[in-house]
């Protein structure tokens, strides 16, 4: 049985693993709405396929899934060092869903383990 201590740990390692994909989604969100449209269709229907493959790889020994990994970084304009950066990696799955919402004005947040790295 877990101790009230573990269980405490749990919820901060699961509340820092949230907070870091929420950011890691919202800098993906300003990338993606840079894009032009075709790009938009182009990188969602991409997702699609590698969506369909992660659901048959995950049933296949050794149970391989794919992630996209998201990085940015803002750099000085005159040097070229980086100031800030981040990178996440997030299931195709994820993306798209995050993707629909904001096609249709809302914003997404998977909440729960759902994010790595």
């Amino acid at each position: 049985m877990e101790s009230e201590e573990q269980h405490r740990e749990w919820r901060r390692t699961s509340a820092r693993l949230v907070a870091r994909g929420d950011q890691v989604l919202q800098e993906f969100k300003l990338l993606y709405r840079s894009w032009g449209r075709l790009e938009q269709i182009q990188f969602r229907e991409a997702l699609k396929k590698l969506a369909e493959a992660n659901e048959i790889l995950g049933k296949l020994p050794p149970h391989v899934r794919a992630w996209v990994e998201t990085r940015w970084e803002t750099r000085d304009a005159d040097t070229g060092a980086v100031l800030a950066g981040m990178r996440g990696k997030l299931t195709p799955r994820i993306l798209l869903k995050a993707i629909n919402a904001w096609e249709q004005g809302d914003d997404y947040t998977p909440g729960g383990m759902a994010f790595f790295g």
